[in-house]
């Protein structure tokens, strides 16, 4: 796996998942004693800007990052990008900008959203019997 990060190159890698948790999750957190009551709103508790964004430009929703599987997603992709860090040597900052110096940087990504703002198909390809849908977003994508 650590072979393709080559030392004074741009790597790019987009993340199906999230890479950050809410700051009011945090501000919550940390404060709380078992039992008691959280005072935040659970969607804004919930929900990052980044998924309100995504909303408002595509009219999908993501999962909230609090939510079960997705937030052991998140916990995996964080892992892997430590994991890569470890192999290589390179660390892998997240990228906030579309300009990229040399290195290894990382975007969360929302293939629905993408697929959707991109004008391609962005439903129904899931699943092992939906093969042609996929080659169709394939074909389009490239």
């Amino acid at each position: 796996m650590s072979s393709w990060i080559v030392p004074g190159s741009t790597q790019l890698l987009a993340i199906d998942a999230p890479l950050g948790w809410p700051v009011s999750l945090g501000q919550e957190l940390f404060n709380h004693v078992a039992g008691g009551i959280l005072n935040t709103e659970a969607n804004t508790l919930f929900r990052r800007d980044t998924d309100r964004f995504i909303k408002e430009k595509t009219g999908k929703l993501p999962l909230d990052v609090g939510a079960d599987r997705i937030a052991r997603t998140a916990h995996t992709a964080l892992q892997l990008l430590n994991t890569i860090t470890m192999l290589t040597g390179a660390k892998v900052d997240l990228a906030w900008s579309p300009e990229l110096n040399p290195g290894c940087w990382a975007i969360e990504t929302y293939p629905a959203a993408t697929l959707k703002m991109s004008s391609i198909r962005f439903q129904g390809y899931k699943g092992p019997e939906n093969i042609a849908p996929r080659q169709e977003i394939c074909a389009n994508l490239s």
